[in-house]
């Protein structure tokens, strides 16, 4: 929903469940999220608490978080 693969883009609706999905633990909801924060595109750019999302998603072994969180 949120980059409209299948269906129309709703990203106000898909982001809760991202942020819901990132909180939970989930590696890829992490890092797709503190994109979304880092970006700003769908709400504020709130790059700290973005870094935080990528720290957790690099420690868990995401590979592009480690290296979006390190730069």
């Amino acid at each position: 929903m949120f980059y409209g693969r299948g269906v129309d883009i709703d990203q106000k609706t898909s982001l809760p469940y991202i942020k819901q999905a990132a909180q939970k633990g989930h590696i890829t909801a992490m890092f797709c999220y503190a994109s979304i924060l880092n970006n700003g595109n769908v709400i504020p750019a709130n790059p700290i608490k973005a870094s935080l999302y990528f720290k957790k998603a690099a420690d868990l072994g995401h590979v592009e978080s480690m290296h979006i969180y390190a730069c």
